[in-house]
């Protein structure tokens, strides 16, 4: 069964301390909580400090609630959790879902339950991992050929799924 501590630890490595990349729409952003993201979790009107104050806890609640959770990564095969959580923490939970549920040829509506996970109990966690990269790659290429200012991160974004796979397949021994 999946596992959040490993896949935490890779997405919170990928994702790095504070930043606040020109160009980057999620502005000011620390272990890939976005000020916008912060905000909505506290409740509040917060600024860039606020994000540079974020501790390691509350970014890893964050995490847990608003991603894992989300895409059911209790419920998942290790390897195939941090593939999905990855994605969906880089580009949204739903979207990695619907990601999910293509692969294992479920409805893609975003929300991942009993079909969904019933249908990746049919396939082995290498060809799930194999099938979400390359469609991670896709998304991505598509996002910077319509985002040209998103051109820059291409190249990292790849970087990141290859890594993503690479691990998850290790987590899959």
């Amino acid at each position: 069964m999946a596992d959040f501590e490993p896949c935490w630890a890779f997405t919170e490595n990928e994702e790095g301390d504070y930043s606040d990349t020109l160009g980057d729409s999620g502005g000011p952003t620390k272990w890939g909580i976005t000020l916008g993201t912060l905000r909505d979790w506290l409740h509040r009107y917060i600024t860039a400090a606020d994000v540079k104050a974020l501790t390691p806890a509350t970014a890893k609640e964050i995490a847990r609630a608003r991603y894992w959770d989300h895409i059911k990564g209790d419920a998942l095969p290790a390897g195939v959790d941090l593939v999905v959580f990855d994605f969906a923490y880089n580009a949204g939970w739903s979207r990695s879902a619907r990601f999910l549920q293509r692969c294992v040829g479920t409805i893609e509506d975003g929300q991942i339950g009993p079909k969904t996970l019933a249908g990746v109990g049919k396939f082995t966690a290498g060809a799930l991992i194999d099938q979400l990269t390359k469609l991670h790659e896709v998304y991505y290429e598509a996002v910077a050929d319509a985002v040209p200012s998103d051109q820059q991160f291409l190249k990292g974004w790849e970087g990141r799924a290859g890594r993503a796979a690479q691990r998850g397949l290790e987590l899959t021994r």
